[in-house]
């Protein structure tokens, strides 16, 4: 699914953005393709599975996010995913509120490759509770891309007002 980015002011790039479920099973891949010079990424970007750690504020820098929110409720999660292999799970009780870090899905390991032709990061996520397994999701994909001149850009399936928010449920536009 190919992204959008707020604003559209996005040069030479293009973000796409997949998730597949298998039963308990979520696998997520992100393709950024272009003028990959313009990022700000990591120098060692030619590893498979990068032995990341929890670290939070992800989003201050390239991040690729996932927001897996249950049917009918206003609980959901967010998960960064930085090219570096780093990872962050947050637990929301509603719209921005209650955020507390989330033990409820096994930690993830990243995947993720830099060519001259773009960026792929691809990860699986295992729900860490047995009642997790089986909930309907919505789901919203989003980039945040930071320039070598400081600037960010947002990227969403759906972008829903003035500024970007990818907490707003409006985004949350996969079901699975």
């Amino acid at each position: 699914m190919e992204l959008k980015e707020f604003g559209g002011s996005a040069r030479d790039l293009k973000v796409n953005a997949e998730i597949r479920r298998n039963g308990a099973l979520f696998k997520i891949f992100y393709e950024v393709k272009g003028d990959i010079d313009l990022l700000v990424l990591p120098k060692f970007l030619t590893r498979n599975d990068l032995p990341g750690r929890r670290t939070d504020l992800l989003w201050n820098r390239t991040c690729f996010e996932l927001f897996l929110g249950f049917k009918d409720s206003p609980e959901y999660y967010e998960f960064n995913f930085s090219p570096e292999g780093n990872w962050a799970l947050y637990h929301f009780n509603s719209f921005r509120t209650g955020m507390s870090n989330s033990e409820h899905f096994k930690a993830p390991r990243l995947n993720c490759l830099a060519s001259k032709a773009g960026v792929v990061l691809e990860t699986e996520l295992i729900p860490a509770t047995q009642h997790l397994e089986s909930c309907s999701f919505d789901a919203a994909l989003s980039a945040i891309l930071e320039l070598k001149s400081g600037e960010k850009l947002f990227w969403a399936l759906a972008h829903n007002g003035s500024q970007p928010n990818f907490h707003d449920r409006n985004g949350f536009v996969v079901r699975i």
